[in-house]
C-alpha cells in the first residue's frame, strides 16, 4: 500500500509537470525549470579540495584519507555542494519523480566538465538494484548520464555496470568504512569489452564519502578501464 501511494504521488507530480508550464525547481517561478537567478545562486564546490576525492581539504593536494588509502577513483568531481537549494532539486527528482529537472542539472554539469580537463571515452551511470529501480520507476543517475552523453557527444553504456545485490541505503550509513563494507563486491561488469582500455565517466546525482563511486570504480578497473572519473551533480 505504501509503495502504491508513492507511485500515485509520483504519477500526480509527473502529470502536473506535463499539464502546466515549466516552473523553477528552486524558487517556484514560472517560465524555466531552473531560472537564471537560481542557477547562478547554486553553491559551487570551490577549492581548496582534494585533487582525488574532491572533499574539502586545507591547502589543496591530496587529503589525508587519499594519501593513506589511495583515491576512490582516478578523480572525483562535482560542480556544486549539497546545500539546501541543490538538495531541493535532487529530492524533487529522486523522491518525487519530477525528472524534468534532470535536463537543467545535466546542462550545468556539462558546462563545467571541460574545466576539469579529463579525457573520457564512455559515460556509465551508477546502477540501482533492479528491485529498487522497479520501486522508484527510474534511475536518476542513468537519466543524468543520458542527458550528459547527449550534450557532450559521448557514448553512454547504461548497462555496463550492474548492481549484483541489494545494499542498505547509503544515506542511512554515516561512516565511510561502513559504506565501503556495505558496497564491497556489489557491482559487476558483465561485458568487460565495453570498458577495457577506456576512460570512464561514472555519473551519479550526489556523492558523500565516495564509497559508492569507489565500489563502482573497483568493478570498472577489474574490467581493465584506463581511468574512472566519478562525476556527481553535488558533493556532500
Amino acid at each position: 500500500m505504501v509503495a502504491l501511494t508513492r507511485l500515485a504521488r509520483r504519477a500526480l507530480d509527473v502529470g502536473l509537470e506535463q499539464l502546466f508550464p515549466a516552473r523553477c525547481g528552486v524558487c517556484g517561478a514560472w517560465g524555466d525549470l531552473l531560472c537564471v537567478a537560481c542557477a547562478a545562486a547554486l553553491p559551487d564546490a570551490v577549492p581548496p579540495r582534494c585533487g582525488a576525492c574532491w572533499q574539502q581539504t586545507a591547502g589543496g593536494g591530496l587529503c589525508p584519507a587519499c594519501q593513506a588509502y589511495g583515491p576512490p577513483c582516478t578523480a572525483i568531481r562535482a560542480p556544486f555542494t549539497y546545500a539546501p537549494p541543490v538538495a531541493r532539486l535532487v529530492h524533487a527528482v529522486k523522491y518525487r519523480g519530477v525528472t524534468a529537472y534532470v535536463s537543467p542539472m545535466a546542462t550545468l554539469m556539462a558546462a563545467v566538465w571541460p574545466v576539469y580537463g579529463f579525457a573520457v571515452d564512455v559515460i556509465v551511470p551508477v546502477p540501482l538494484h533492479s528491485r529498487r529501480q522497479r520501486e522508484r520507476g527510474f534511475n536518476q543517475a542513468e537519466l543524468l548520464a543520458r542527458e550528459l552523453a547527449s550534450i557532450l557527444k559521448t557514448p553512454v553504456h547504461a548497462d555496463a555496470l550492474r548492481r549484483a545485490r541489494p545494499t542498505a541505503r547509503q544515506a542511512r550509513t554515516r561512516r565511510r568504512g561502513e559504506r565501503l563494507a556495505n558496497l564491497a563486491g556489489a557491482f559487476i561488469v558483465d561485458d568487460p569489452q565495453t570498458i577495457a582500455g577506456r576512460g570512464v565517466l561514472l555519473v551519479d546525482d550526489v556523492t558523500t564519502t565516495g564509497a559508492t563511486l569507489a565500489a563502482c570504480a573497483a568493478a570498472l578497473f577489474d574490467a581493465d578501464a584506463r581511468a574512472v572519473y566519478g562525476y556527481a551533480f553535488a558533493i556532500a
